[in-house]
């Protein structure tokens, strides 16, 4: 991450204080929505597992609608969650520049954990609406006098595949946002513990570090 070090700019007492104001309100934008996104994802991957199984499509419903109220543009995961995050990047990129520890290297290798867990979630999202549509094709086909069998059956297909995508890509999403918010916890509390600051160079020592699980849990 040396481009980092080249972006570095000398700063005085007062814009080392309106960095601190800037990661606050980083903070106040970032954490919330990381916080509701991941409730959200783990309450609709629930709900339409639970629906899936019981064959209830109220739950399925419902794990739709939660997931839709979250997810209404791409503009809410880029505004709300990777610009905040590089956001809070260069901010201790800057703070932090000669302390000799990894933040700003994991909260980047957070971002990237957290956009690939934004696509999934996005794919979750318009894999229901993909089904919804294949059924309401299937379903007028069907009541057509002369329907065709082998046009059924490749909708059957198509449905299967986007059923095993629903489910896959849910899931994908909560694991790797799980992931994504757990390194960005761990890089919060070990930019402010600087008795850590000798082991931050390393993502093992933010992973394993009881640390990093305690306010992990705490922010759950």
């Amino acid at each position: 991450m040396d481009f980092l070090d080249k972006l570095v700019i000398p700063q005085s007492i007062h814009h080392i204080q309106l960095l601190k104001y800037m990661l606050v309100i980083t903070y106040v934008i970032l954490l919330p929505y990381l916080g509701v996104l991941l409730g959200t994802t783990l309450f609709s991957v629930m709900y339409n597992s639970k629906g899936r199984k019981l064959n209830n499509p109220i739950y399925i419903k419902f794990s739709k609608s939660l997931i839709d109220f979250l997810t209404q543009n791409k503009v809410m995961a880029i505004g709300l969650g990777v610009v905040p995050m590089l956001s809070a990047m260069f901010c201790y990129a800057q703070l932090l520049h000669h302390s000799n520890v990894g933040v700003s290297e994991n909260i980047f290798f957070a971002t990237l954990i957290f956009i690939a867990a934004a696509i999934s979630i996005y794919v979750y999202k318009y894999s229901f609406h993909l089904k919804d549509v294949l059924k309401l094709v299937e379903h007028k086909n069907s009541e057509q006098e002369n329907y065709d069998e082998s046009v059924v059956k490749d909708f059957k297909f198509y449905q299967n595949s986007t059923n095993k995508m629903l489910v896959k890509s849910g899931t994908y999403g909560l694991i790797l946002l799980f992931i994504s918010l757990y390194i960005f916890i761990g890089a919060m509390q070990l930019a402010g513990d600087s008795s850590r600051w000798g082991e931050g160079l390393s993502i093992v020592s933010i992973l394993f570090s009881p640390s990093t699980l305690i306010y992990f849990l705490f922010y759950l």
